[in-house]
């Protein structure tokens, strides 16, 4: 095998290690039907509290990154129309968003 060669065969696995790990946080983070959801604004900036309410989603807790808050209500519906509003919706695992009413209870 030549030096050219073996490189371009480290770029695709390098290439193939990222679509794979890509394809697991994406099935990981995807929201559900409905239930908990995470809102992240892109710019980490606060989220609007009439948008939360417009959409009808109820506030449970600040998340764990700026500007971020866990929210309950709809979820996969509504991630295109909170794109386009520049916040991205994710799955609020436990785990990393815990809401107030939980912080004692184990998992």
């Amino acid at each position: 095998m030549t030096l050219g060669g073996f490189i371009g065969w480290h770029w695709a696995a390098a290439g193939q290690a990222t679509l794979v790990a890509l394809v697991l946080f994406v099935i990981a983070f995807a929201p559900p039907p409905h239930g908990r959801t995470l809102l992240v604004p892109v710019s980490g900036e606060t989220i609007s509290p009439a948008l939360l309410g417009k959409l009808m989603l109820t506030p449970l807790s600040p998340g764990p990154l700026p500007g971020s808050v866990v929210v309950e209500g709809k979820g996969r519906e509504l991630a295109k129309p909170l794109f386009d509003e520049g916040i991205l919706m994710l799955a609020a695992p436990a785990a990393i968003c815990r809401v107030p009413d939980e912080a004692g209870s184990k998992a």
